[in-house]
């Protein structure tokens, strides 16, 4: 996919806008596990309206995402800022 020779192994999903899940599929299509919290994988299920609210100027409809690009591993809410938010801790040595 050009990002290393090497595979990966993992993908996460910090919560369930496009931009975060939009390459889900490509990664679990070449082998890769996709983790995110449950109502991520909830959502992408369902797919929604997003935006900045009633009369705002930012509206976006998401279609049900495909079965490729569902998370595989998920786990319960976590008290992160929304009900679908993770965040994720990668040491660097």
């Amino acid at each position: 996919m050009g990002i290393t020779d090497k595979p990966v192994r993992f993908v996460t999903n910090t919560h369930h806008h496009g931009d975060h899940t939009g390459g889900n599929a490509p990664f679990s299509n070449a082998g890769s596990t996709v983790i995110a919290q449950d109502n991520v994988r909830k959502r992408l299920i369902s797919g929604g309206t997003a935006g900045n609210g009633p009369g705002g100027s930012i509206h976006m409809e998401d279609k049900p995402a495909e079965k490729a690009a569902l998370p595989i591993i998920t786990f319960e809410h976590d008290g992160a800022q929304s009900q679908a938010d993770k965040a994720d801790y990668i040491p660097t040595d």
